[in-house]
């Protein structure tokens, strides 16, 4: 990185948008709206950041993951900690967030936006994108649906892929078939209730009634293993600190992401 690059990240890095004073802080809420365990969520801030220095030192519009974004829009909402302790005493420019206007047009150019920011930060930082964080662009701007939820009045509850429960599919389909062969309606009625309760017991086990990442606690006991790369060292050189076109957003019905300013700090993006 160039001088100037190093004192900006040396002051995104040690900035925290958590007020200490605050008894439910700006992390524990993104956690909370997001189903995300506090040690995930610390990390999507840490990526969060990264997003931002990219969004200062990129000749092009960069566009961020839907974690990232989902951390830039709960700070959008803490308005003097994001306009006036980030923006303007740390960055010294106001990076905007706008929704996009939609359409194929719009989903393809964020497509491209998406690309440029991952090599980017490649370039800067010396590392590849963390994919739990940062997923592949056919991940990201693949087909999603999301609304809000109360927990307390509605169970959420990962669909799983109906090939995942095959086994005990099976054991039930056998069982019924062992039973009519017999023509023992006592049997039958023994062997089918044992082949439902395996059978729910098998997808309960394969299921997560949490939000967190893909649904399973697979993908949380491999986020707990894993640490998250620093900056790294020997990057190229600033790309420029030109003005750039924003626009963008997460949108819905999977038309399309977000993007942010580059060295002007114009831009936007998101929902």
């Amino acid at each position: 990185m160039l001088m100037n690059e190093t004192q900006l990240w040396s002051k995104l890095e040690a900035y925290s948008p958590d007020n200490p004073t605050d008894a439910f802080s700006f992390s524990q809420r993104l956690a909370r709206e997001n189903g995300w365990p506090i040690f995930f969520t610390e990390r999507v801030i840490a990526e969060y950041k990264k997003f931002l220095f990219l969004c200062m030192i990129s000749p092009h519009p960069v566009t961020p993951s839907d974690e990232v974004d989902q951390a830039w829009h709960l700070h959008l909402v803490y308005t003097k900690s994001y306009w006036n302790d980030l923006c303007k005493d740390i960055l010294g420019k106001d990076i905007h967030h706008t929704p996009t206007e939609g359409g194929s047009a719009e989903r393809d150019k964020f497509t491209n936006y998406y690309e440029a920011t991952l090599q980017l930060y490649r370039d800067k930082f010396g590392h590849e994108p963390p994919d739990d964080i940062w997923p592949p662009t056919h991940k990201r701007f693949g087909d999603d649906d999301y609304v809000r939820a109360n927990k307390i009045t509605h169970w959420i509850i990962l669909k799983q892929p109906w090939h995942r429960h095959i086994a005990g599919i099976a054991l039930v389909v056998l069982g019924i078939l062992v039973s009519l062969a017999s023509w023992n309606f006592a049997f039958l009625i023994i062997l089918g209730g044992a082949g439902i309760i395996l059978l729910l017991q098998y997808v309960l086990r394969n299921m997560s009634f949490d939000t967190y990442g893909e649904g399973t606690w697979d993908a949380y006991r491999r986020d707990r293993n894993h640490k998250a790369g620093g900056c790294g060292g020997g990057c190229a050189g600033c790309g420029g600190n030109t003005g750039c076109n924003g626009g963008g957003g997460s949108g819905c019905s999977g038309d399309g992401g977000c993007s942010s300013g580059c060295g002007g700090g114009c831009g936007g993006g998101g929902d």
